[in-house]
């Protein structure tokens, strides 16, 4: 068993322990995480969005912190600033909360454009610069943020360039009637939710992982359907821009890591066609004509998919 393999069982373990539901999302998360990319949730309040977005950080990282994102928060309070220090008679600067490895950008889209965009050097450089010096951040950094649905009140659209800084965007809906039975029944014995003191992070070697995730195979002929899907997306009537190819190079990345995660060496079609929805559909913007008819990102995907012939 490879090292990926390890820590993604260690991970479903740990999962099935605190959690009901949301395992595809669990996946999604992991392979976000050792993809280096970032993560948009978005869903209705109460989905458990911010729960699995705590489960997965306190897994996976020694240092996480949490945002709440409200329409008052300025960029100094994400990122710091320099203070007054009567004792030293000096300015110090104080770190603000994105100095962690994980950060939980809680409901992004209640705050305005100008703290969003606090989050676009960090995410994209790995660093941050405050009055002309830059401060590093961890190598690993990752973005764990949730979203409200665009139609709730008190909310901003986030801008393109920003939404094009994460790797994936993920839709969460209600659970079935079954779990969230379960999971109610699970509140009154006390079993939910899960106390995060008493969760210890795993431990894992990330250089052997970056090695296991170079040695996997992607036969040329997927590169050439990744290709063709952003082709199609470009000139789809009803797709007003489509990704660039920096869509195409986050959809080989993690079709990598899914392959590791199912114990292969090497990327199939499915790691592809699984993968498309959540790393283009935040890439895709649908012109007015879609919107008026109401056509959902995943028939569009679908409509792409089908316009591409995979290798057998």
């Amino acid at each position: 068993m490879s090292s990926t393999q390890k820590l993604w069982t260690q991970i479903q373990q740990a999962h099935a322990k605190w959690m009901l539901g949301h395992e595809s999302l669990i996946e999604l998360l992991f392979v976000a995480y050792l993809a280096r990319g970032h993560v948009l949730l978005e869903g209705p309040p109460g989905t458990g969005k911010t729960l699995t977005a705590k489960l997965i950080a306190r897994l996976l990282s020694q240092s996480f912190k949490r945002v709440q994102f409200t329409s008052d928060l300025l960029p100094a309070d994400i990122l710091g600033a320099h203070i007054f220090a009567p004792e030293q008679k000096a300015f110090q600067f104080i770190q603000g909360p994105i100095f962690t490895d994980i950060l939980l950008a809680d409901e992004i889209n209640r705050t305005p454009p100008r703290t969003q965009s606090a989050l676009l050097e960090a995410m994209e450089e790995k660093q941050v610069t405050i009055d002309g010096k830059a401060f590093r951040l961890n190598p690993d950094f990752f973005v764990l943020a949730t979203q409200n649905p665009r139609d709730y009140e008190g909310t901003f659209l986030l801008p393109e360039v920003q939404l094009d800084r994460f790797l994936f965007k993920v839709v969460l809906d209600h659970l079935d009637l079954e779990k969230e039975a379960q999971i109610m029944d699970h509140i009154l014995q006390g079993v939910l939710p899960p106390k995060f003191e008493n969760i210890e992070p795993l431990s894992f070697n990330r250089e052997e992982i970056d090695q296991e995730i170079k040695n996997v195979k992607v036969d040329p002929s997927l590169l050439n359907c990744v290709a063709k899907i952003l082709q199609q997306a470009r000139s789809h009537p009803m797709i007003a821009s489509g990704s660039s190819v920096r869509g195409g190079i986050a959809l080989v990345r993690t079709a990598r890591i899914r392959a590791l995660v199912e114990g292969r060496d090497f990327v199939i079609a499915d790691d592809i066609k699984i993968l498309a929805l959540p790393v283009l559909r935040h890439r895709m913007q649908l012109n007015p004509e879609a919107q008026v008819a109401q056509i959902s990102e995943v028939e569009l995907m679908n409509d792409l998919l089908n316009q591409v012939e995979f290798p057998a």
